[in-house]
């Protein structure tokens, strides 16, 4: 018995640790896949747009809020700011899209492309694993293209919904 109840203990270990390690990937490789084929209804499985949606939206704020509020002066600037900040959430709406989220990702895999050292045949290579997931506990992580220049890209944070991951928030590198 004891025997039994050790090798089931060492099956639930090596199951937990090939989905801790193995699903991002896997979510990622979807994603991905979803985008280079344009498929919308895979992308709107491996996305959550509304909760997407309001992630940008508040980001986009918080920045213009930042930025307007260093230009912004008297009247004619606070009427100039209200307007700025009513056209967030139609740009946004606009803009987070299936064919939104599958152009951000092609443009990723491009910019890496051009990145990426000359093949033997004068074209330039990608490896597998030409993204780097960091780890935010059991329920998150972030996507981000690896550069050649060691400066951080965009990144795309997924949350664990179930068993699976869907893509919630984008997160822009500072300037940018």
């Amino acid at each position: 018995m004891r025997n039994w109840l050790i090798g089931l203990l060492l099956v639930v270990a090596v199951v937990f640790g090939g989905w801790y390690f193995g699903s991002p990937l896997y979510a990622m490789k979807q994603l991905r896949d979803a985008a280079q084929s344009g498929d919308a209804s895979a992308l709107e499985a491996n996305v959550d747009f509304p909760v997407l949606r309001d992630s940008l939206k508040a980001d986009m704020r918080e920045r213009a809020k930042a930025e307007l509020g260093d230009i912004a002066g008297g009247e004619l600037g606070a009427l100039g700011a209200s307007i700025g900040m009513a056209m967030i959430d139609p740009i946004v709406d606009r803009l987070v899209t299936p064919e939104g989220i599958s152009t951000l990702v092609k443009q990723a895999d491009v910019v890496q492309r051009e990145q990426a050292e000359v093949g033997s045949e004068g074209q330039a290579q990608l490896v597998e694993g030409d993204w780097s997931l960091e780890r935010d506990g059991l329920s998150r992580f972030t996507a981000r293209p690896k550069s050649s220049d060691g400066e951080p890209g965009t990144g795309l944070v997924f949350e664990r919904r179930g068993l699976g991951w869907k893509l919630v928030e984008i997160e822009f590198p500072e300037g940018g």
